[in-house]
């Protein structure tokens, strides 16, 4: 089946049909979800232009601290923390980074600590090789090996302003983990009755008020006669059969209809595999 269509260019809007009670039909569900998509992908597109305008390249939200440990000379102590990073593809990626601690081994040297694109950190005496690495400190020995300055060096930008593009980050990508197991889909009000909705949040309507249906199956090689369970179908129903798969049927098909089923009987027995979409349409 095909997929939605995804707006060229990305648009948005809060204008969405209230349902009724009315005959569930593609032509009433698919503008709905067509229009729910599209704002998601506009509301994402939005958020990632939002912090490539604010932030040109990567950026520390907060933590990364870098210490020289307090008992340890040659031991650099690092915060965790959170921090935006340029990707090659030109977009900003976030990382979360877990507290950790790195060690000088010559003296008299200049240690670089630097968080690479793929949210690892880089430590040594010279910068990351890595494209759009961001610095994080800069460290000095003393003659003995020991750490003796550690310098600043993140790119932090306005903490408020940064940590309110990580909150909204956020809050659009928790939107969009729960969307598919909430029973409510926008604006698409699950009632229990007429409107139902799934463990994975898919959007059905009770059998009784329902006029069509579609799906899919597959009719397997080496039969002339095959049944299909869907509860949706009655005896009454109208079944229409379209080919999916590049093998058509070698015989003519018939599609004879029943409560709770319908069969597929074809004048020969067929050597291949066919997929198929069938149509139910019920009568009322």
């Amino acid at each position: 089946m095909a997929d939605q269509p995804i707006h060229a260019p990305k648009d948005f809007s809060q204008d969405l049909h209230l349902l009724g009670i009315e005959p569930a039909t593609p032509e009433l569900f698919n503008p709905l979800f067509e229009r729910l998509i599209n704002n998601d992908v506009f509301l994402r597109a939005f958020a990632e232009t939002l912090a490539k305008d604010i932030f040109a390249s990567g950026f520390v939200v907060a933590g990364m601290v870098a210490t020289k440990n307090g008992s340890t000379p040659t031991q650099l102590d690092v915060t965790s923390g959170v921090a935006y990073l340029q990707q090659v593809s030109g977009g900003l990626a976030r990382f979360e980074a877990d507290a950790n601690f790195f060690v000088v081994a010559q003296s008299s040297a200049t240690y670089y600590l630097d968080i690479q694109p793929d949210g690892t950190y880089h430590w040594g005496t010279a910068h990351s090789a890595q494209a759009n690495y961001l610095p994080v400190a800069t460290v000095t020995t003393d003659g003995a090996g020991a750490i003796a300055t550690v310098t600043d060096t993140r790119t932090i930008k306005d903490p408020n302003v940064a940590a309110r593009v990580d909150e909204v980050a956020a809050d659009l990508n928790t939107h969009l983990a729960e969307k598919a197991a909430q029973a409510v889909l926008g604006h698409v009000q699950v009632n229990g009755t007429t409107i139902t909705a799934d463990e994975n949040g898919v959007i059905g309507v009770a059998s009784d008020i329902a006029k069509f249906k579609s799906g899919s199956g597959t009719f397997t090689d080496n039969d002339t006669s095959q049944t299909f369970v869907d509860a949706f179908c009655t005896v009454n129903s109208l079944v229409v059969v379209t080919i999916t798969s590049g093998t058509a049927p070698q015989g003519i098909w018939k599609v004879t209809s029943a409560n709770g089923s319908f069969t597929i009987t074809s004048t020969v027995a067929e050597s291949a595999d066919i997929t198929f979409d069938y149509y139910i349409v019920k009568v009322v």
